[in-house]
């Protein structure tokens, strides 16, 4: 007696479930990532807003201002996905460095100044993060309410 013998594999349906599966779960777990590497990206950007802000207050104490040719805040410095600028007044004794978003971080822009004030003073429309420029806050998640 002969059995008939078994076709081995997958049927074209199977497949094609496999592959739905595969592309839904890519479309919630894509945007998650994308947000995980842009928050990762803006604590780099804020670390290195604070690193030259000790430095400024740093070159303060020894100068007793803010302005110079050895001054920190001379020139642009760039980490990954945000160019860090820094401006001062010789006669005011003030300083602001601010961070502009690039790449992924393209129209995020954070600030501080010698009083410490820190704001959120551009995010990009229809990202999830707010504005908060008149709070003392940066808004570093999507959601974060602006502190009071």
């Amino acid at each position: 007696m002969h059995l008939p013998q078994r076709n081995r594999g997958f049927t074209l349906i199977e497949l094609m479930i496999v592959v739905a599966i595969i592309g839904i779960l890519a479309a919630i777990a894509y945007p998650s990532y994308r947000d995980y590497v842009l928050r990762s990206k803006i604590a780099e950007a804020v670390a290195a807003m604070e690193t030259m802000r000790t430095d400024m207050e740093r070159f303060y104490q020894d100068h007793r201002t803010y302005d110079g040719d050895s001054a920190p805040c001379a020139g642009t410095r760039s980490v990954d996905a945000f160019d860090i600028t820094c401006t001062g007044t010789r006669d005011s004794n003030e300083f602001t460095i601010a961070a502009s978003g690039k790449n992924i971080a393209n129209g995020f822009t954070y600030t501080i100044n010698q009083l410490n004030e820190r704001k959120t003073t551009a995010v990009p429309d229809n990202s999830g993060y707010n504005t908060c420029s008149a709070a003392n806050g940066w808004m570093i998640r999507k959601g974060q309410a602006c502190p009071s």
